[in-house]
């Protein structure tokens, strides 16, 4: 494990052994916590990593968010009312942006649309201008008073107004930043539950570091859905899993989050809490032989898989919410039931070569996980199945360009509609229409029908693990882009 300086031990440890709670509800924890890699940007409207993510959900509110027990709420909108293809919103009055060197500044109708109007900028280049195509016009009638009009009508739009891309944006504030927002402390102001007060990194050092301290003007509020808790938070900017694992297994972190199952945390002083919000399973190529894509789904056999997975039923995963329940309850587990001996006379028809090798991210937990399948697929077809790993940046590149027969793919969203915006990019599924208004039938009929493709052949509900002392908790995990929300983090 790295070295870490004396000035940066005593700041940990100094967290550490304050830690107790200082009031009765569990609230007043310091937490120490790590980030995998340096956040790239802290611009909501074109943050694209987790690291990125996780400190953008603690420093910034939106118009709605998702409250402990997973479900979505109003935020800074205190109201709203919808009409039609309009919805308009009046907002609180006492949320605030602060910095270091930002004075408090109450949040307005015109951080709004300001917002907005850099969301669909085309010199901002936001990845997700496209998510938010349904919205026509965004104005201002006075601080508190926010009017949005649709183009066309769109179910999960509250949803879209959870998002970082949909949260506000100060105009002096950015206009003072001189084109850095969002890339340093100083460029960097928050209206949400914490604010920055140190953001520093050295690609070769030891100290890279970023703290939050809690929002002095945003903390008044005090039911329990709104309240923040903890007082501090202190990021050590790792570079491996591995090393954010002896750091955690060391007592200088409070939370690790892993994709693996680790048998030393199992029962003791550690709670696990579970996340299944991701669905992975294997790629095809779209030119790949039909043949050869029916013959891997037909004998497909999922009794073999560890305990440690989860059987996916179908292509949503288990978080991903229609409304206000899981998608999945909509859907019956109709079981899978491999038909080996017409698998190999679909085979039999293909012609291809000697090997599959399906394209991997080095360093994935399922390419040891799903060896049982691979090893099915192999003794069935006569031909070699695994794994090619390669790097992040290499395995994202030959997805995007298609130079692979078969790659191991994951799908995640916030909703349904963020999950069929997902398959269409891949080709996965037929035609979906953002313009349209889809009922949840709609939706089973598609997931059906892009499972009869097999084009994406779903395999496990990925499994995420916060490891964490029994007497801490709270935190909140966003499957869709894994940023972990310390807002409500308690002591028990």
């Amino acid at each position: 494990m790295k070295k870490l300086s004396v000035f940066l031990i005593l700041v940990l440890t100094a967290g550490l052994f304050s830690s107790c709670a200082s009031e009765g509800d569990g609230s007043g924890q310091n937490f120490n916590l790590s980030l995998l890699g340096n956040p790239e940007n802290l611009d909501p409207q074109l943050a694209a990593d987790t690291s990125s993510f996780t400190v953008i959900k603690n420093i910034f509110r939106g118009l709605f968010k998702y409250d402990r027990s997973g479900r979505l709420v109003p935020d800074i909108a205190e109201e709203y009312s919808q009409t039609g293809l309009t919805y308009r919103f009046k907002l609180k009055d006492n949320v605030y942006w602060y910095a270091k060197n930002h004075p408090k500044t109450p949040v307005t109708a015109d951080d709004f649309v300001f917002g907005f109007q850099r969301l669909f900028a085309a010199e901002t280049s936001s990845p997700y201008a496209e998510d938010f195509g349904c919205i026509e016009n965004v104005t201002a009638a006075g601080d508190t008073e926010l009017e949005i009009t649709l183009k066309y009508p769109n179910p999960n739009f509250t949803a879209l107004l959870a998002s970082p891309p949909s949260f506000p944006c100060n105009r002096t504030f950015f206009s003072g930043t001189k084109g850095r927002y969002g890339l340093d402390k100083d460029s960097v102001v928050s209206n949400g539950a914490f604010y920055m007060t140190q953001w520093f990194y050295d690609r070769y050092g030891p100290e890279s570091i970023l703290w939050l301290r809690r929002h002095p003007h945003n903390s008044t509020e005090e039911s329990a859905d709104s309240k923040i808790y903890p007082r501090n938070l202190y990021f050590t900017i790792s570079q491996t899993r591995e090393e954010i694992k002896e750091m955690f297994d060391a007592g200088e972190t409070d939370f690790f989050l892993t994709d693996k199952i680790y048998n030393e945390y199992i029962g003791g002083d550690y709670e696990i809490d579970l996340y299944e919000g991701i669905t992975a399973g294997i790629l095809w190529n779209t030119e790949a032989d039909r043949n050869l894509r029916d013959a891997f789904a037909m004998s497909l056999d999922l009794t073999g898989l560890s305990e440690h997975i989860t059987p996916a039923a179908g292509i949503v995963p288990p978080m991903c919410y229609w409304e206000d329940k899981p998608f999945r309850e909509l859907v019956p587990d109709s079981g899978n039931t491999p038909d080996f001996d017409g698998a190999a006379e679909l085979f039999s028809r293909v012609k291809t070569d000697t090997s599959i090798k399906i394209l991997a991210p080095e360093n994935c937990a399922y390419m040891e996980l799903l060896q049982p399948i691979t090893l099915t697929w192999q003794d069935l077809f006569g031909i070699y199945v695994g794994f090619e790993p390669v790097s992040q940046g290499e395995y994202q590149r030959r997805i995007e360009s298609k130079d692979f027969t078969a790659a191991l793919y994951e799908i995640s969203g916030s909703s349904v509609y963020d999950i069929f915006g997902k398959l269409n990019e891949i080709g996965a599924a037929p035609p979906y229409e953002r313009e349209t208004a889809y009922s949840a039938d709609d939706f089973i009929e598609l997931e059906k029908s892009a499972l009869e493709e097999n084009i994406f052949l779903p395999i496990a509900y990925k499994r995420d693990y916060l490891v964490h002392n029994k007497s801490i908790g709270g935190v909140y995990y966003d499957p869709s882009s894994g940023a972990l929300g310390y807002q409500y983090g308690i002591t028990k």
